[in-house]
């Protein structure tokens, strides 16, 4: 999906991520929610990385990575200082939020033609 978005001339880059999680704190949670999401069930239930296949969060961040998710979706934002690491976190993940970027900008054009 990610080709078809840049075949259309729009779509989000690595820089353009980056700089959106440099400069924006609810964006910065709104990737760590995304990030978890895109773990699988038995993922997100154990807090663990069960399939090594680049999508969510790796091993060394699966457990703090949930946690900042899951405080964002309970409590609808994180401290100043859990925001402080789940910058770095998110700006780590740049590329999987480009992809989850650029597969919603297609969704959302080709709806916009239906």
């Amino acid at each position: 999906m990610k080709q078809d978005a840049d075949i259309q001339g729009v779509k989000w880059t690595a820089d353009d991520i980056v700089a959106l999680l440099e400069m924006d704190n609810q964006a910065v949670e709104r990737a760590i929610v995304v990030i978890y999401e895109r773990q699988t069930q038995e993922e997100k239930a154990f807090s663990a990385v069960v399939n090594v296949n680049g999508i969510g969060f790796s091993q060394a961040d699966v457990k703090f990575g949930t946690s900042l998710a899951k405080g964002c979706l309970r409590y609808g934002h994180l401290t100043v200082k859990q925001l402080f690491y789940a910058r770095k976190m998110a700006i780590k993940y740049h590329e999987q939020l480009v992809d989850v970027a650029n597969d919603r900008l297609l969704m959302e054009m080709e709806k916009s033609l239906a």
